[in-house]
């Protein structure tokens, strides 16, 4: 068993009688909360020939060679994405001018270093590696390489599992078949546990979270909505999102226990400012409707956080990403599909993995995994199998 396998609690928790051989996974990485992870875990433990730092790509390369093998009996109804993201999210910042503001890197390594030339060589390091790693993984045949600028990844994910399960529909494959995972430790993701298809691996703890162990790991939150009404109300100090003041963890739980059972999980905002004027005479409620701009934040925070109403998040990823978006997946799906399962294709990537002396430290026979092309899904595919011509228009896209 490997770190990515699933315990047996796990499988009864997720799958319940469901024969894992009969489900189609959509995998989903946060390529950058990865990198990134992994990067300040390793620096300065592993060099390479040049004295160039490697630990971070190393350590991804790894992750990712290790989640496809996991996956490898199954791969024939199975997909890979990663995504990166560079930039903040205009869309945000739109909202908020101060969205992020708290993400001053250049101040952070001025804190970290006595001298420049160690800030300038961490910011070498972390820029060569997550080049190659880009590189590399656009050219592995097997994986989905996503790449987008001033787009929150969280909301680019949840357009890409809406819109996944839109073109798979019309391949005759029922949306309960089908299970997205996302590796990732941003919480902000915890809030779509709320979609029984829906699980999420966090690196940091190495475990799979859904909605029926979230408490154990996540104490504060006993739901998965728990996690997006906390966003609203209370803010996100990782992102520089504030909240009303004075409701902290402690005041919000209260204030939960009131309202988060009249609200379903895709609520509008109007929704939730109806309940709260409904009950303000109520001691918690009151410390929000008594706050002077408490519909502005929370509006605000609505926009700024809300992973689980899919008309939100179409609303704050710009046109020619959705675009770019909805064209990659069905790229993707289609040449996974009419993929012979029997061609090979090489890699160009020795020149890069041989620069960071990475080649020598992966294990070959995994390597193999990332050089042959597998046909998905039917095996042989029907020749009357094919996907409409048109698929349906992102307004139309259906909402989870």
């Amino acid at each position: 068993m490997s770190i990515y396998s699933f315990t047996e609690e796990d499988i009864r928790n997720i799958f319940g009688n469901k024969d894992l051989n009969q489900i189609y996974f959509n995998i989903i990485i946060d390529g950058m909360n990865m990198y990134i992870t992994n990067f300040y875990k390793m620096y300065g433990i592993l060099n390479n020939s040049e004295n160039e730092d490697t630990g971070g790509l190393y350590t991804t390369l790894r992750n990712l060679l290790n989640i496809i093998q996991e996956f490898e009996p199954y791969i024939n109804k199975t997909l890979f994405n990663i995504v990166y993201e560079t930039g903040k999210s205009q869309n945000h910042l739109n909202i908020d001018e101060e969205y992020k503001g708290n993400r001053d890197i250049q101040k952070q390594l001025e804190e970290k270093y006595d001298t420049i030339e160690e800030i300038q060589k961490e910011r070498f390091n972390f820029r060569n590696q997550i080049e190659a790693l880009k590189q590399i993984t656009m050219n592995i045949p097997v994986l989905n390489h996503i790449q987008i600028s001033k787009t929150e990844g969280d909301f680019a994910i949840r357009f890409l599992i809406t819109e996944l399960e839109t073109i798979l529909s019309q391949y005759n494959i029922d949306k309960s078949n089908i299970v997205h995972i996302i590796f990732s430790n941003d919480s902000d993701f915890l809030q779509l546990l709320e979609f029984s298809n829906i699980i999420i691996y966090n690196f940091r703890l190495k475990r799979y979270i859904y909605s029926k162990n979230i408490n154990t790991h996540f104490s504060r939150y006993s739901k998965p909505m728990d996690v997006l009404l906390s966003k609203i109300i209370c803010g996100d100090a990782t992102d520089n999102i504030k909240g009303i003041k004075g409701i902290g963890a402690k005041r919000f739980a209260k204030i939960n226990e009131i309202i988060s059972d009249l609200l379903v999980p895709t609520f509008e905002i109007s929704e939730l400012f109806n309940i709260l004027e409904m009950l303000k005479t109520r001691k918690e409620i009151a410390k929000i409707t008594n706050y002077p701009t408490y519909s502005d934040i929370l509006k605000q925070n609505y926009k700024l956080v809300n992973l689980i109403n899919y008309e939100n998040v179409v609303s704050m990823i710009t046109l020619p990403t959705l675009e770019y978006l909805k064209n990659n997946i069905i790229s993707y799906i289609d040449s996974r599909i009419n993929t012979d399962k029997k061609s090979n294709s090489l890699l160009p990537i020795v020149m890069i993995l041989g620069r960071f002396d990475i080649l020598s430290m992966l294990d070959p026979n995994k390597l193999n995994l990332f050089s042959t092309n597998y046909e998905l899904y039917l095996d042989p595919i029907p020749s009357n199998l094919s996907r409409k011509a048109n698929p349906l228009p992102i307004s139309e896209s259906t909402t989870q």
